[in-house]
């Protein structure tokens, strides 16, 4: 392709190397006029630009005084060289002010609930619709005229930018998988935040900031042109402009110096805001994270369960709009592999996260018990959470990439939670990364742990996630839909490898799916889930074998085979019901090709015989196991 001169366009690399030599060159020369400035504080005195001499009033520039003197006789160029200091300590000391209040207040919005949410933004939002300048009078008024009290007000009323864009970027980060990941392996919300949240706030802080420093110049020079920010007779940009304006007449070339100056910061504060921009814009700004916590994490004593590492009993899952999940009960025995089954949306996912303690903001358990190794999960304390998620829970999640800090190599991955939970140095934990990864089947651990995650493949990536969840030991380890996103003979591989972990680590394995092929091929029991219930459960044998509900029988007509190639697959019509959305009956009833009057007439029960149990009534009639008087003459 050809520039319009007809020239080669230039490469992303070509492009991102004259960013960067973009930025050089906008910040060596904005620090060479910060650097001129502060040497001028310590080598002029401040009597040579205050003290006024009326007999060299206006002097033209000569060899006494090169840029010549201001109405009262004062030397122009000690002024403007003092004034180029004061104007930057001016305005950084407002942008630090800013930085620190911003963007804590930002994070900490984001990270809280959403009434909290609401009602801050409202308050943030009523102050930014203050002008800065009106801000910066009533700190004046109340604390007195002055660089550093304009400084407060000019800081507060940009860490209000702050405060919104923290909030934003926090919102939209804490629910990333990574971060879920992240708090799944034991990070506590502190840790959280200044190790996965913060690092990722970098790249939309700095280029705000550039854009702030801009606008801090020109309003710093605002103010002291105004005479409300430094004071007469200290020089500033501002007020060196306002007394040129007061000598036009006699001697207009005083307007040059201070003025040329501030374009020329304010010129090289674009370019430099643009180059970060554009740079930020198309690369990321890694930063190397040091863990400084050892063994703060340990596994809980187990409470005796009988033979049951994970009890899920009766849970229901409520958000604002109303309850997703309903009534659900599942149980794992230990070293079992059960299955979770259904179309996306039915509440899957929802409930196996209730069983780490990582349900979505707005989400949460109102009746019903989660209990991991006979320890409740229902109210329990932010550190019984994270020892729980993070030493006896393990999640997979469905997408590997996503759910990896992308500011991390592998190594950071691995190492985190055997540093912090099992008190092992960085030279152990990196050892015990090598061996895991080699126990997933990683042909070079020591290759694949220098590694960011966008630089995997997806089933290296799986295998990756699946080391990281089996890295805290875990009893449990919940795998959502861990093959979805990969190809056919990669899943297979997969699927075998959590087997053959399964074998050998004897945890248990609730595996979330849509697929019944991966349910016959890994699961010793299923549930299928519909609509946040579930409508049938039992030995995959029993289930596949002998369906009772008919949405498990549409589920498994649907699964291709290839005795079945002059046929078409079965096809349900219709989509799930909004989860939210209450019905009378069964759930399933707007779509099943034998409902009847008796199906919408109230709520079905869930009734087991022989370890095979269904929400159906017209399955439970038909084994003689439920009669509901006056109902049994509705059904077909």
């Amino acid at each position: 392709m050809k520039g319009q001169a007809g020239r080669p366009a230039a490469s992303p690399r070509g492009r991102r190397r004259r960013t960067r030599r973009q930025i050089r060159i906008g910040a060596a020369l904005l620090v060479l006029i910060y650097v001129v400035g502060l040497v001028a504080t310590f080598t002029i005195s401040s009597e040579s630009a205050t003290e006024q001499s009326l007999t060299e009033r206006l002097a033209p520039p000569g060899r006494d005084h090169l840029l010549g003197t201001d109405q009262y006789g004062r030397d122009l160029l000690a002024r403007t060289l003092l004034a180029i200091s004061v104007d930057f300590h001016a305005v950084l000391l407002a942008v630090a002010v800013a930085v620190v209040i911003g963007v804590p207040l930002g994070v900490l919005i984001g990270m809280g609930g959403p009434w909290f949410d609401r009602v801050t933004m409202r308050v943030v939002d009523a102050f930014l619709s203050i002008p800065t300048l009106v801000v910066v009078m009533v700190a004046v008024a109340s604390l007195g005229q002055g660089l550093v009290n304009t400084a407060l007000g000019v800081g507060f009323s940009f860490s209000l930018i702050y405060a919104r864009i923290a909030r934003t970027e926090t919102l939209n980060i804490k629910n990333e998988p990574f971060v879920m990941s992240a708090r799944q392996s034991g990070v506590g919300r502190a840790r959280l935040v200044g190790r996965h949240i913060m690092p990722t706030l970098a790249r939309p802080l700095i280029v705000e900031t550039a854009v702030i420093l801009r606008a801090g110049f020109m309003l710093q020079a605002t103010l002291s042109y105004f005479g409300l920010s430094v004071q007469p007779p200290h020089p500033s940009l501002g007020n060196l402009l306002r007394d040129a304006q007061e000598a036009a007449v006699e001697a207009p070339w005083q307007v040059l110096p201070a003025g040329l100056v501030l374009v020329a910061i304010i010129l090289l504060l674009n370019l430099t805001s643009d180059g970060i921009s554009d740079l930020l814009a198309v690369s990321g700004t890694p930063r190397r994270l040091l863990d400084g916590a050892r063994g703060r994490l340990s596994r809980l004593p187990e409470v005796s369960s009988g033979s049951r590492s994970l009890v899920i009993e009766s849970v229901t899952i409520q958000v604002d709009e109303g309850a997703v999940v309903r009534d659900v009960s599942i149980h794992l025995e230990r070293g079992e592999v059960v299955a979770l089954v259904g179309e996306s949306g039915s509440g899957k996912t929802m409930t196996a996260m209730s069983a780490a303690g990582l349900l979505p903001p707005g989400a949460e358990i109102v009746a019903g018990q989660v209990q991991v190794n006979g320890h409740d999960l229902v109210g329990a304390s932010p550190g019984l959470m994270r020892s729980l998620r993070s030493a006896d829970v393990g999640v997979i999640f469905q997408n590997p990439i996503s759910a990896m800090n992308p500011t991390w190599r592998v190594e950071k991955h691995l190492t985190f939670p055997s540093v912090v939970l099992r008190g092992l140095t960085r030279e152990q934990a990196r050892q015990r990364a090598v061996d895991l990864l080699g126990e997933v089947g990683i042909a070079d651990p020591e290759g694949c742990l220098r590694k960011y995650p966008h630089e995997l493949s997806g089933g290296i990536a799986q295998r990756v996630m699946i080391a990281a969840a089996l890295a805290g030991e875990p009893s449990v380890i919940i795998a959502d839909e861990p093959t979805s996103a990969l190809d056919s003979t990669v899943q297979v591989r997969v699927l075998d490898l959590l087997l053959g972990l399964r074998a050998t680590r004897h945890f248990s394995l609730l595996l979330i799916t849509h697929s019944m092929g991966v349910v016959a091929h890994a699961a010793d029991r299923v549930y299928v889930m519909y609509s946040g219930e579930i409508v049938e459960s039992g030995a995959v044998s029993e289930v596949l074998g002998h369906p009772e509900h008919p949405y498990t029988q549409a589920l498994l007509a649907a699964v291709p085979q290839n005795r079945m190639r002059e046929r078409e697959l079965k096809g349900l019509s219709g989509s799930v019901p909004r989860p939210t959305r209450e019905l009378p009956g069964c759930r399933f009833a707007e779509r099943c090709p034998h409902v009847a009057a008796a199906c919408t007439a109230g709520r079905v029960p869930f009734v087991e015989r022989h370890g095979h149990a269904s929400r159906c009534l017209r399955a439970q009639l038909e084994s003689d196991v439920f009669a509901v008087e006056g109902r049994r003459g509705d059904l077909p």
